[in-house]
């Protein structure tokens, strides 16, 4: 592969998106990759625990309409904190796969874990 393939591979890869069914919301939403800059600045990479609010950003950040962009402003990532828990773990696993983080199983194996940090989420 050339250097103009693998730009336009990893383009291509950034683009896609994946359906995940919410059965909660009688819905679907689309869940698209982030970059390893948008995790590093979660806090994910760093192999600790991490926050609830990284959590709920992880999800805000990862939900997309059909056309990739965005589905909440940043501003609006905090509404993510009223949602019922049932849906938001399915939010979370979908969007911690998607992104590599590892299989919702066993991220929500830990998700009582993640520790509660003084919120900037408005």
């Amino acid at each position: 592969m050339d250097r103009e393939a693998f730009l336009e591979a990893l383009e291509r890869r950034r683009r896609d998106l994946v359906e995940v069914e919410v059965p909660s919301l009688q819905g679907t939403v689309h869940v698209r990759r982030l970059r390893v800059a948008d995790l590093d600045g979660l806090g994910l990479l760093e192999g600790e625990r991490p926050s609830v609010e990284a959590l709920v950003s992880l999800v805000a950040l990862s939900l997309a309409d059909a056309e990739g962009r965005p589905l909440l402003q940043p501003e609006e990532a905090g509404r993510l904190m009223d949602v019922d828990i049932e849906t938001f773990l399915r939010l979370f696993a979908a969007a911690a796969e998607v992104n590599g983080l590892g299989s919702g199983e066993e991220l929500m194996a830990g998700f009582g874990g993640a520790r509660r940090e003084a919120s900037s989420i408005g």
